[in-house]
């Protein structure tokens, strides 16, 4: 099975006490993976056209302040004898710090918290988060509470687009490397779930797009998945497709009542408006996802996409093949 690399991982806190269990789970996932681990929040300058000297030595207090407290926090959240590869604390606008932030390490992951009512404008989650969506070009991870570590059971949901492309085969590849591993038995010790909502306008109406349509279509793009990543013994898949009047509100539900660790979602691309949506479904999971969830942006298509094309025809007859639907 093709090997997850993660090297390096970015985890933003607004050093508010909910962001104890973002950087303890950035710390976990590097531990699991071998990453540097980098932390960073963010300082905006005051919007005074004048500042006089008592705001600038003010300003300089709090960064010191904000220096303090990011050490504390780490400490805090990191088990005993660990820490950090860096801390920082930028003096910029949050969005564009975590970003430069996440160049100058060569992130491959960004993990945050989730987003948070207007209320909260200004720090550095919140709607710092949806702007992080529509622009970073590495997976950034939304966490609440600790992540569960190792996985058991992973849920993407796809729409047989470019983006679910992408997003199934980092499934696959978190599953099979954050999975649960029990060699002993012999059995699948992690659960990916990959669902499809059909909108229940189709069955209501009777017209011709149902599961037996959409089962063949999923099928095969599983299929496809296991030959561009690989299969892992470890990992058991099971493939359904759902009826539900609203996506968003069908995946959380499934997810919570399936009780899910990992929600894996493909962001949409480039467009006319530069990913100022980055998807009606994606955006609303993720502000009510009861688990982690995971958002793969556009140039993890592109990896998939050359994956599919460049696939030997001799993969197919070599690589596991998804159980059937049940």
């Amino acid at each position: 099975m093709r090997q997850l690399e993660i090297r390096s991982i970015l985890v933003a806190t607004d050093l508010l006490e909910s962001s104890v269990a973002v950087v303890a789970s950035a710390h976990a996932l590097a531990d699991r993976t071998g990453a540097e681990l980098h932390v960073i929040t963010s300082l905006e300058i005051p919007d005074m056209p004048y500042p006089g000297a008592g705001t600038a030595l003010e300003f300089q207090r709090q960064i010191h302040s904000a220096r303090n407290t990011l050490h504390d926090q780490v400490a805090r959240a990191l088990p005993a004898g660990s820490d950090a590869t860096t801390q920082k604390v930028a003096v910029e606008n949050a969005p564009q710090a975590i970003l430069e932030r996440a160049r100058e390490i060569a992130a491959d992951l960004i993990v945050i918290g989730p987003h948070r009512p207007r209320a909260f404008r200004g720090h550095i989650l919140g709607n710092t988060a949806d702007r992080l969506l529509r622009s970073a070009d590495v997976p950034v991870l939304i966490v609440s509470d600790p992540l569960p570590l190792p996985l058991t059971r992973v849920v993407a949901p796809i729409d047989l687009s470019d983006p679910a492309r992408g997003a199934l085969d980092q499934a696959f590849l978190w599953a099979g490397a954050l999975g649960r591993n029990d060699t002993d038995s012999g059995m699948p010790a992690v659960d990916l779930r990959v669902i499809h909502v059909i909108p229940r306008m189709y069955k209501d109406y009777d017209i011709p797009f149902d599961r037996a349509v959409i089962g063949p279509q999923l099928h095969t793009e599983l299929e496809k998945a296991q030959r561009r990543v690989g299969s892992s013994a470890q990992v058991s898949v099971r493939e359904e497709a759902l009826w539900g009047n609203a996506p968003s509100e069908e995946i959380i539900r499934y997810a919570t009542d399936e009780g899910a660790d990992l929600l894996v979602l493909g962001t949409h691309g480039y467009g006319a408006l530069g990913r100022a949506l980055i998807g009606s479904v994606t955006s609303r999971v993720a502000r009510a996802a009861p688990c982690a969830m995971l958002l793969v942006p556009p140039p993890l298509w592109a990896v998939a996409d050359e994956a599919e094309e460049t696939a030997r025809p001799e993969s197919a007859s070599t690589a596991p093949r998804v159980p059937e639907r049940s």
